[in-house]
């Protein structure tokens, strides 16, 4: 049986054991990374917390949306096994008709929401690091070894940086275009994250001067690309090759799958299978509420 609960309901410990025996591991799901990073979240649960989905939510325009909270790329169902059309169609179902709104993104082993809601499919790219070091730089294109090889030799510093240099340097090459308590968010996520051992920032120095950083997140089994940055010195000298190709050096020959979190945009696309990351689907869904409801209703 699949039922709603309040986040004042919520079996932590659980919830944290069902996403960490999932088909789909990932950090978004857990409840230490919900906590931070969504202003609000209930949840479904089936049985004993055999399979879950979390249900972040907001108010807009007076109206309770269930929306995608930033840097959190993928939500959905997570289960042992990908989960099968009844099962998935049985969660959508439980979604309450108070949430007027849909924007949300369900995870790549949630392939049967395409039978039952419209989705829009969005890319991902995902390397098995499994491999020696070796053996996967020889599956890097001819494109990145050429760019990798400029980084090294211009004989940049690697070391880890402080959120508030990282900021620093995204905040000037560009510019937000939010609200500050947004801003806050996002620097109290970075934070927390490195506090708890679940993220590190690797940067790239020219002399005293920051350059370039990356944003690498943790879980179980992943190592996420959740945020860059380049300034003009960085991206002429190549960084970004240097600092991702350190990250493979690093975890090579693990179990571990390192999730570049994809893009649509076709130059980024090339630069994450330029190290030889597959592609991968997951699916979004933006509906009203009503209109979600009536869909469910109609599919088979």
């Amino acid at each position: 049986m699949i039922r709603y609960i309040r986040n004042n309901e919520i079996d932590f410990e659980k919830w944290d054991r069902a996403i960490a025996l999932s088909c789909y591991e990932a950090p978004y799901g857990y409840s230490w990374y919900l906590n931070l990073a969504a202003e609000n979240w209930d949840a479904l649960v089936e049985d004993d917390y055999l399979s879950v989905m979390p249900l972040p939510w907001k108010k807009k325009y007076l109206l309770t949306h269930l929306y995608q909270p930033w840097n959190t790329q993928q939500l959905g169902i997570y289960s042992p096994a990908p989960p099968s059309y009844s099962l998935t169609k049985s969660f959508v179902e439980k979604i309450p008709k108070q949430f007027l709104l849909a924007d949300i993104s369900f995870n790549e082993s949630n392939e049967q929401i395409r039978g039952i809601l419209p989705v829009e499919k969005r890319a991902n790219y995902e390397l098995k690091l499994e491999k020696d070091y070796p053996s996967l730089v020889r599956e890097y294109n001819s494109n990145t070894k050429r760019n990798l090889a400029k980084a090294t030799k211009a004989g940049l510093r690697t070391c880890v940086a402080e959120v508030k240099d990282f900021l620093a340097l995204k905040a000037v090459r560009y510019p937000m275009p939010f609200k500050q308590s947004r801003y806050d968010r996002l620097n109290r996520l970075l934070a927390d994250l490195i506090a708890r051992h679940s993220g590190v920032i690797s940067a790239a120095w020219e002399g005293d001067t920051l350059v370039a950083a990356v944003f690498w997140l943790f879980s179980q089994t992943r190592t996420i690309y959740l945020l860059s940055v380049s300034d003009k010195a960085g991206k002429e000298k190549r960084t970004m090759f240097l600092l991702v190709d350190k990250m493979i050096r690093e975890q090579a020959n693990t179990k571990r799958i390192l999730d570049f979190e994809g893009s649509n945009i076709i130059s980024i696309a090339r630069f994450f299978e330029g190290f030889g990351a597959a592609r991968k689907e997951y699916f979004r869904v933006s509906l009203t509420g009503p209109r979600l409801h009536f869909l469910i209703s109609r599919s088979k």
